[in-house]
């Protein structure tokens, strides 16, 4: 588990540089991350949970690129394709090749959280690096934030990102 853990973390790493650096990222790589996380996942909790996740969070995804879809598409009064401009491919294949591992609360938080991280640290970096670059390596940056939450659920054994109850005793009960 913890090769398959090392490895996970190096093709984030990878998938943030070259997100970075080029604005692009390898296919293979989301596939390498998708089954990474997935074998993670089944081992831990079973093949039904593996795929409820996936699931789950793929209507999530797809729910929300078709929410970006309508509005732009109204924003601009004629039907706009997302993926020219807004909204990279490599951050819906970063998106959905992460699906299969949080259960849907914490994914949501996830997508939500980074999303929060990404806005101020473009802020930051374009007041700072008198830079006013509209292209955010969006996919890079939340493979940065899953990185970290995973070293932090490895350093704190208490602390199970993947597990359906972690967020639950914390808002619910």
């Amino acid at each position: 588990m913890l090769v398959i853990f090392g490895l996970m973390l190096v093709v984030l790493a990878i998938i943030a540089w070259e997100d970075y650096k080029f604005r692009a990222v390898h296919w293979w790589l989301f596939v390498l991350l998708f089954s990474g996380l997935g074998l993670v996942t089944f081992l831990n909790f079973g093949f039904r949970i593996s795929m409820e996740r996936t699931m789950q969070n793929s209507v999530f995804v797809v729910l929300q690129v078709l929410s970006l879809s309508i509005y732009f598409s109204l924003k601009k009064g004629k039907r706009v394709n997302i993926f020219k401009g807004y909204f990279g491919l490599g951050d819906l294949c970063f998106l959905m090749a992460m699906s299969i591992y949080l259960p849907l609360l914490s994914y949501v938080l996830f997508y939500v959280g980074s999303l929060l991280l990404v806005i101020l640290v473009t802020v930051f970096r374009n007041a700072f690096l008198k830079q006013n670059s509209l292209k955010i390596p969006l996919a890079g940056y939340q493979a940065i934030c899953l990185l970290m939450l995973m070293i932090l659920d490895y350093g704190h054994p208490g602390i199970n990102i993947c597990s359906e109850n972690l967020l639950r005793n914390y808002f619910i009960g």
